[in-house]
C-alpha cells in the first residue's frame, strides 16, 4: 500500500469508513475486526482529485427499494456535484450515487433529484436537514445557479420522507449573533432540534412542522463541527468552545463538564462520545471523560499527538492527528509504520491515530509496544482555613498486571517542586492495596502515583490530622 499524505476529513458509515487524503481524494476501508492491515481504496464514481467535497452527515438513501444509509459529500464552497456513498443492498459492494442539480427551483411539489449546496446535514423526523447552505441571493426570484449566496445560519428541510426532493421555499435561519455565525450541528434531541452555530446555542422546541425557536446561550460556540457532537450514552449534546471549555446541554439545562481541568487549545479541536467515554481534544493532547452513573473522573489519554478529527465504527476510534499541512502519513496498514495490533494507538505525529476498546488483553497499557506510564494525581487537598494539617499516609487500591513505580506526596500545590518520594516498585499482580508514609505537616497537599504497563485505579486514600503529629 502506497502512503497517502495528509488527511482532511474523516467518516464512519456504519460498517465502513471513509477519510479524505490531501493527495488521493476519497477513500473507504472496511471495518476491520482487527486494526490489522485495513485496505484502503478509491470510492469508486469518485474524482480522485476531488477534494472540495467534504463530510456533511449521515442520510438514509432509497435504493432498489431497500432503504440504506449513506454518508452525503457536500459543500457550501462548490457546485460540483454531491454524492452520497453507501453498501448496496443487492451486491455489498461500496457505491455512489451523485446529484449535478444544486439549485432546485419546483415550488410545488419540490424538486426531485437535486441536493442544494450545504456544509451540513441532519435528520429530524421524517425530514432530511442541511444547514450552512446557499440560497437565493433575491428572494423573489427564482432559485438558480445566477441568483444564489450563502446563508451559514440557513438551514433547508427536505420533502417528508425524502433525501433528495426540496421546496426552494422550505428554508429557515436561525440567529446571527456575530459575523461569523455557520451552522456547525443539528442534533434531535426529546426536546426538540438542537442547533449550534459559531455565534449561538439554539433549540427548535417542538417538532420538525411545528417548533418554536428559542435562543439557550451565545458566546459559548465551538469553532468547527468536530468540535461539537451527540453522546447516546449521556443522551447530551457537548461541545468544546473557543477557549477550551466543555460545555453540555439536554435542550433545557446547560452545564459545565470540565471544572477542575484545563484543556490547552492549539488550533482545531474534537469531541467524540462513545459509550460511557466522551473523548476531548483541544489540539495539544486528548483526555477522556468517563461517567460512573451520575458523576466521572477525567484522564489523559497517552497518544502521540492531539486530535484534530474522531470517529468510530465498533470498538475502534480513529483520530486524525494536528498539523496535517505537514505532510504526515496517513497510513493503516504499512509493515513498518502500520498498527502492529489491538488495544494499541499507533502514529507519529500527523497521522491517523488508531485505538479499539476491545481485543488483545496482552497489549493493554503499551504505546507502540513501549510500556506507558500514566499518572494518578489528586487535586490540591487544603487544611482549614490557615491552619496547618499534619498528613500522615495516603495510598490506594489498583488492579492490573501492572507496577506501581513511584509515590510522591507534595507539600503544596506546585508539583513542580520536589516531593517526599517513594520509589519501591510494587507488582500489583500480587498486591492491590498499598499505604506510603506521607510528608507531614502543610497547609495544603498533593498526592501522585505513577505506574507502568495495564493498570485499573480503584480509589485513593489519605489520612491527616489537624495540627498534631499524633493520631
Amino acid at each position: 500500500m502506497t502512503a497517502r499524505t495528509g488527511v482532511d476529513d474523516v467518516a464512519s458509515i456504519c460498517e465502513f469508513i471513509l477519510a479524505l487524503s490531501k493527495v488521493d481524494g476519497w477513500l473507504y476501508t472496511d471495518t476491520p475486526a482487527t486494526l490489522t492491515n485495513p485496505d484502503w481504496e478509491t470510492v469508486p464514481g469518485l474524482p480522485t482529485n476531488n477534494t472540495a467535497l467534504r463530510f456533511a452527515g449521515r442520510v438514509p438513501l432509497l435504493v432498489n427499494d431497500t432503504w440504506v444509509s449513506s454518508g452525503l459529500l457536500n459543500s457550501v464552497d462548490t457546485s460540483d456535484p454531491a454524492a452520497a456513498v453507501y453498501r448496496d443492498p443487492d451486491t455489498d459492494g461500496i457505491a455512489v450515487k451523485t446529484w449535478s442539480n444544486r439549485y432546485p427551483s419546483d415550488e410545488t411539489d419540490g424538486t426531485a433529484d437535486s441536493m442544494p449546496r450545504a456544509a451540513v446535514a441532519a435528520n429530524w423526523g421524517d425530514f432530511v436537514l442541511l444547514g450552512d447552505i446557499h440560497w437565493k441571493a433575491d428572494p423573489s426570484a427564482a432559485y438558480s445557479s445566477g441568483n444564489t449566496t450563502r446563508y451559514p445560519h440557513g438551514i433547508w428541510r427536505s420533502v417528508a420522507g425524502t433525501t433528495d426532493r426540496w421546496n426552494p421555499d422550505d428554508v429557515f435561519f436561525v440567529g446571527q449573533k456575530l459575523e461569523q455565525n455557520a451552522v456547525l450541528g443539528m442534533f434531535p434531541l426529546e426536546r426538540g432540534l438542537l442547533v449550534v452555530t459559531q455565534s449561538l446555542i439554539a433549540l427548535l422546541r417542538g417538532t420538525p412542522d411545528d417548533f418554536v425557536y428559542e435562543e439557550l446561550r451565545n458566546g459559548i460556540s465551538p469553532l468547527t463541527s468536530s468540535e461539537v457532537t451527540f453522546w447516546p450514552y449521556a443522551g447530551l449534546v457537548v461541545w468544546l468552545d473557543r477557549f477550551g471549555k466543555v460545555w453540555a446541554t439536554n435542550g433545557d439545562v446547560v452545564a459545565r463538564l470540565d471544572e477542575g481541568i484545563t484543556i490547552n487549545r492549539e488550533g482545531t479541536g474534537m469531541v467524540l462520545g462513545l459509550d460511557q467515554n466522551l473523548f476531548v481534544s483541544g489540539g495539544q493532547d486528548v483526555r477522556v471523560f468517563h461517567t460512573f452513573g451520575d458523576a466521572g473522573a477525567w484522564t489523559t489519554l497517552i497518544t502521540p499527538s492531539g486530535w484534530q478529527k474522531a470517529v468510530f465504527c465498533r470498538n475502534t476510534v480513529i483520530g486524525v492527528g494536528i498539523n496535517q499541512e505537514s505532510g504526515g502519513d496517513f497510513i493503516l496498514g504499512d509493515e513498518n509504520f502500520g498498527v502492529l495490533g489491538q488495544n494499541l494507538l499507533h502514529g507519529e505525529v500527523d497521522t491517523v491515530q488508531v485505538l479499539t476498546l476491545s481485543g488483545n488483553e496482552s497489549l493493554r497499557g503499551t504505546l507502540n509496544l513501549d510500556l506507558i506510564r500514566p499518572v494518578m494525581r489528586t487535586r490540591p487537598l487544603p487544611g482549614e482555613s490557615d491552619r496547618t494539617v499534619f498528613w500522615h499516609r495516603f495510598g490506594g487500591r489498583v488492579n492490573g498486571p501492572g507496577k506501581l513505580k513511584k509515590a510522591t506526596a507534595y507539600g503544596g500545590a506546585d508539583v513542580s517542586e520536589r516531593g517526599f518520594e517513594h520509589r519501591d516498585t510494587l507488582r500489583l499482580s500480587d498486591r492491590k492495596d498499598f499505604t506510603f508514609e506521607a510528608h507531614g505537616p502543610s497547609l495544603e497537599a498533593v498526592f501522585e502515583l505513577e505506574f507502568e504497563g495495564d493498570v485499573t485505579p480503584e480509589h485513593m486514600t489519605v489520612a491527616a490530622h489537624r495540627g498534631k503529629t499524633e493520631r
